[in-house]
């Protein structure tokens, strides 16, 4: 009971954290044979940059904003068989673990097109 409260909390603190729109990143590894992917949300955030932007004048580099890019582990996943390595099984997961933040009130990912 205790432990899905704590699941539940981290989910709201997650999607009340995610902006309007945010990229994915995803990224696999294996362990004693047991495959898991993770799927992060990627985003800038000016609040962690603690200098003074420029914009104007002199003193202004284009190349160096100080927006620091974010990274939240939106999941975890342990993947059981070969055939969950699949792109079909990759997808219905990342469009499972997007429609949960979305409907706590999260952002939506970007797509390229």
């Amino acid at each position: 009971m205790y432990l899905m409260r704590v699941h539940q909390f981290a989910e709201v603190r997650v999607s009340d954290e995610l902006p309007s729109t945010f990229g994915l990143l995803l990224d696999g590894s294996a362990f004693s044979g047991r495959h898991y992917i993770a799927i992060f949300a990627v985003f800038n955030d000016p609040d962690m940059c603690h200098g003074t932007e420029v914009r104007e004048g002199p003193d202004y580099y284009d190349g160096t904003d100080c927006y620091i890019r974010r990274f939240v582990l939106l999941v975890f996943y342990p993947l059981d068989v070969e055939d969950d390595l699949g792109a079909q099984s990759v997808f219905d997961l990342i469009a499972d673990t997007l429609s949960r933040y979305t409907s706590l009130g999260g952002g939506n990912a970007l797509h390229g097109g």
